[in-house]
C-alpha cells in the first residue's frame, strides 16, 4: 500500500473534473503510443512493398532479355557451326529469325530504358543499365559469328544487373545473402 500513496494523495487533492481528466489521459496516453507504433510499422510495409513493386517494375524487361539474348547466341552457334562444316551459308530464314531476334532484344532494353527514367535513382541503377547497352551494341555490331562467345559475358552483367535490382527491391528475403 506504501506504492499507491502518493497516487491516493494525489487523486484525494483533486476535483472530480481533474480526476476525470487524469484518468482519461492515463487510458490516451498507452493508446497514442500503440497507434504510433502500428503506423510506423505500415508505413514500412508500405515501404517494402513498393520496393517490391519497382523490383517487379524492372524484372520483366530483364526476363525478356534473359529469354532473347541466349537464342540469339544459339542461332549465332549454328551458324558459326554450318560455315565451319563448309556445308551452306546461313539460310535466310535463320538471318531474318536472327534479325528479328535482335529486334526484340532492342524493344526489351528500350522498355528497361523507360523504366529505368522514371525508377533509376530510386532503385540507385546507376550507370549499370548504360553498361549493358553498350555490351549489347559490341555485340550487335559484331561482324564475326564467333561474338556468340561473348554473349556469356553480356549475360553475366545481366546477372549482376539484376542481382542489384532484386538485392534492393526485397525480392529475396535476405539481401546481404552471399550464396
Amino acid at each position: 500500500m506504501i506504492l499507491f500513496k502518493p497516487a491516493i494523495s494525489l487523486m484525494n487533492r483533486l476535483k472530480y473534473p481533474q480526476k476525470f481528466f487524469l484518468i482519461s489521459l492515463l487510458f490516451v496516453l498507452p493508446l497514442a503510443l500503440v497507434l504510433n507504433l502500428l503506423m510506423a510499422e505500415l508505413d514500412s510495409r508500405i515501404e517494402f512493398t513498393q520496393k517490391e513493386i519497382y523490383g517487379n517494375a524492372y524484372l520483366r524487361p530483364l526476363n525478356q532479355l534473359w529469354k532473347y539474348i541466349p537464342q540469339r547466341q544459339l542461332i549465332l552457334q549454328r551458324q558459326f557451326y554450318k560455315n565451319s562444316q563448309r556445308t551452306e551459308p546461313a539460310s535466310q530464314k535463320q538471318s531474318q529469325e536472327l534479325l528479328e531476334l535482335q529486334d526484340k532484344i532492342d524493344q526489351s532494353f528500350a522498355s528497361l530504358a523507360d523504366v529505368d527514367r522514371r525508377l533509376g535513382e530510386i532503385v540507385q541503377t546507376g550507370n549499370k543499365l548504360s553498361d549493358l547497352k553498350i555490351s549489347w551494341q559490341g555485340l550487335r555490331d559484331g561482324q564475326e559469328f564467333s561474338e556468340f562467345r561473348n554473349h556469356d559475358l553480356l549475360l553475366n552483367q545481366l546477372d549482376l544487373f539484376r542481382t542489384h535490382v532484386v538485392d534492393f527491391s526485397n525480392l529475396i528475403l535476405d539481401p546481404d545473402l552471399d550464396t
